[in-house]
């Protein structure tokens, strides 16, 4: 602190000092924390800089007496909260004491009504909860939402919660799962939140549909082995170079296949986590909740672009409220369809990522350390005691696999012709599909 002439405070508070905006912009830093009253209990916090050098921090406060105790009370911080906002506040609060209720007391909470609460009830509750980036990803939080909607709330919607019986969720979800395997696990994984909300709030004693794969098999996740061969995948990667479709599309697959990252981490990359070589994606992004860190090789760079700015893959589309957001997720998958699968057994987007994945083991990159890149939970008491990051670990292994994929995917090999003849014929014949590079 410099030696400058300090404000006088006992002058002013020897006066019936008032709160005024001249006074509050006058403020200097100090050294240590002060508190000034106006009186009657309303008063102004102010705090010193911080270590990073940012400016005073001043809290509005009502400080009173409650059960011979001194209680305070934040108003807000100043300017955010202006004089004239914390002295209705604080007006308010005062009046509270005076009628014997402590403003700080935790509001008082309605018994539930004696009408039976109803399955929609909650599932309304539950779709609004989950709107919170911070609670679920904005596509999990879609997905979730439409088979709530679609699929769950025009069957058990008006009916009370209680009321609905494990047998009668084995009928829901076997229908659905004639229509298809996907269409029911997700009605499942939306429905099976819903009552436990009901659970956590103490309207139902157990979740009626806990573990109802055991009844309903399509419940199952799938589990999938598929993984390209150095042949398909070169075969591919030339198809997303200069193949059919949206090049933001393709651009999104050959990223995917150089980061390992997930479909909807991919398709919703925004220029604003990468620094550099580091691809910072936060938690509410990612699928499994923990925040990851992601190096991008020279190759990534490359697919990302010098001159993006904003979403890596922006959607041509634009929302209902007219801003601009990523491609959908769903849009990989559909490209990979509508093109025949460029004419290989089939194959999914996330195929890409599991056949990376694979080829570090064949790199004999450490599974710790590949599991990391992808960003998986550690397993049982490893979450526990192993706590490393292997950050240089994994900056190596991506170097690795990019070296790797840009040998497969160069490699100028003569069988390759004769094996693309004996692709899929119909494949071949289609606008879509002949000569594809």
């Amino acid at each position: 602190m410099s030696k400058s002439v300090k404000f006088p405070w006992r002058l002013v508070l020897a006066k019936k000092f008032e709160f005024n905006e001249k006074w509050l912009l006058a403020l200097k830093p100090e050294a240590k924390k002060r508190t000034i009253r106006e009186g009657r209990g309303f008063a102004l916090r102010i705090m010193p800089p911080t270590l990073k050098g940012k400016g005073i921090t001043k809290t509005w406060l009502y400080i009173y007496t409650w059960d011979g105790k001194q209680r305070t009370m934040s108003l807000g911080q100043y300017p955010a909260v202006t004089l004239a906002e914390a002295r209705e506040k604080y007006n308010a609060a005062w009046a509270q004491v005076q009628k014997g209720i402590d403003p700080q007391a935790p509001p008082v909470v309605e018994p539930p009504p004696p009408t039976e609460l109803t399955y929609g009830h909650f599932a309304t509750a539950y779709i609004e909860w989950s709107s919170d980036p911070e609670k679920h990803g904005s596509d999990w939080h879609k997905i979730v939402k439409l088979a709530l909607k679609n699929d769950i709330i025009p069957v058990w919607g008006d009916r009370p919660i209680r009321s609905i019986t494990r047998s009668e969720a084995v009928v829901l979800f076997t229908k659905l799962g004639k229509i298809g395997s996907g269409k029911a696990l997700n009605a499942y994984k939306a429905a099976r939140p819903v009552f436990s909300l009901a659970v956590d709030e103490q309207y139902m004693d157990a979740n009626p549909i806990l573990k109802l794969s055991e009844r309903v098999p399509c419940l199952l996740p799938p589990v999938r082995q598929r993984i390209l061969d150095e042949r398909e995948l070169r075969h591919v990667w030339k198809c997303l170079n200069s193949g059919p479709g949206d090049i933001g599309t393709r651009l999104a697959l050959k990223l995917l296949a150089v980061t390992l990252q997930r479909p909807n981490e991919v398709v919703s990359a925004h220029t604003r986590q990468i620094y550099g070589n580091e691809w910072s994606m936060q938690w509410g992004s990612v699928k499994n909740g923990i925040m990851h860190l992601v190096w991008l090789t020279d190759l990534a760079l490359e697919i990302i672009g010098d001159d993006a700015d904003g979403y890596v893959f922006p959607s041509p589309v634009l929302t209902d409220e007219g801003a601009i957001t990523h491609i959908d997720r769903a849009a990989l998958s559909h490209h990979v369809k509508e093109n025949d699968y460029y004419g290989l057994e089939p194959w999914t987007p996330h195929d890409l990522r599991r056949t990376a994945r694979t080829a570090m083991s064949k790199l004999r990159v450490p599974v710790p350390v590949s599991e990391k890149v992808v960003n998986h939970k550690k397993a049982g008491m490893v979450k526990v005691y192993d706590l490393h990051e292997y950050w240089d670990e994994r900056v190596e292994a991506m170097r690795q696999w990019e070296k790797e994929l840009l040998r497969i995917v160069t490699k100028e090999d003569p069988s390759d012709q004769k094996w693309l003849k004996g692709l899929d014929a119909e494949w071949l014949k289609t606008p879509k599909g002949r000569k594809p590079y």
